[in-house]
């Protein structure tokens, strides 16, 4: 008897899942509305005044070749912001080649310095900055002075 309400119930709960879903315009519907979308997003351009997307090439009015940037314009690598140097293609702190070859980074000036030219301290002979604590040449405590020099406070 526990078997017959069990298969009873399993086939009505079937016969409403096939009415329910027998309906093939609903699903076709809702695949045609979706691939509509898709269609309408691929057609959106981010910069719809230009009818193109960012990054994408573009003529400059000069008739340079460029590429959209995140503002709609349309920029060419001389104006590329970037970089922090634009003209070295790197940003500051990146490694790069001086021109003897040795191994450096870029300063806030756009130079390629080696590590021995680093301005890490404000008294690099010294390897200290200003106001550090130091040793007078008598032994006494003292501070590094804006002429690199260990004076005693006063």
């Amino acid at each position: 008897m526990k078997h017959k309400i069990v298969l009873g119930l399993l086939i009505i709960a079937g016969a409403f899942l096939y009415a329910g879903c027998a309906d093939k315009i609903d699903f076709k519907d809702i695949r045609d509305r979706l691939k509509q979308r898709e269609n309408n997003d691929k057609d959106k351009k981010d910069c719809a005044e230009l009818g193109l997307n960012f990054k994408d090439a573009c003529k400059t009015r000069d008739g340079k070749t460029g590429y959209v940037d995140a503002n709609c314009n349309c920029v060419t690598k001389e104006t590329d912001k970037r970089f922090d140097c634009a003209e070295l293609g790197l940003n500051f702190k990146d490694a790069c080649k001086t021109r003897d070859g040795k191994t450096g980074y870029v300063d806030a000036n756009c130079n390629c310095v080696t590590k021995e030219t680093d301005k890490r301290f404000d008294c690099p002979e010294l390897g200290m900055n200003f106001k550090d604590a130091c040793v007078t040449a008598d032994g006494k405590r003292g501070y590094i002075d804006t002429n690199c020099d260990c004076v005693i406070r006063q």
